[in-house]
């Protein structure tokens, strides 16, 4: 506690979602996507789809308590996440009641919980 608050350690400071990583993805149905340079720090995900729509059955796993906000940055294609789908790790997949269909221009917050072992569609 401090000053009567709880104290909380961040990777990231209060009020920054993280580093930026720009990724173009491959069409279709992708289990256990793996962008190059991916890791506990990133807190946006832009991702373009130029081949067409793609459905993400996982992500790899990120950090205790990681933001990160995924946006569709794509003019004509859409990104679905897959709900809890078996073709990705358990580590790596996406916590939600369904799929999660991301129209061109769109974004979704998630937080990932090691102790749920999924990434959490907020």
């Amino acid at each position: 506690m401090l000053g009567g608050a709880p104290a909380f350690a961040a990777a990231t400071p209060p009020g920054q979602a993280g580093t930026y990583l720009a990724y173009a993805s491959a069409s279709g149905s992708l289990n256990d996507v793996a962008p190059t340079g991916f890791g506990g720090g990133v807190g946006i995900l832009d991702v373009t789809l130029a081949g067409g729509p793609a459905t993400w059955t996982g992500l790899t796993a990120g950090s205790d308590r990681q933001v990160l906000i995924i946006a569709n940055a794509d003019a004509a294609n859409d990104l679905t996440l897959a709900a809890l789908n078996a073709g990705s790790l358990a580590a790596n997949r996406f916590r939600n009641s369904g799929d999660l269909d991301l129209p061109p221009r769109t974004a979704v917050l998630l937080v990932y919980s090691t102790t749920a072992g999924q990434w959490i569609v907020t």
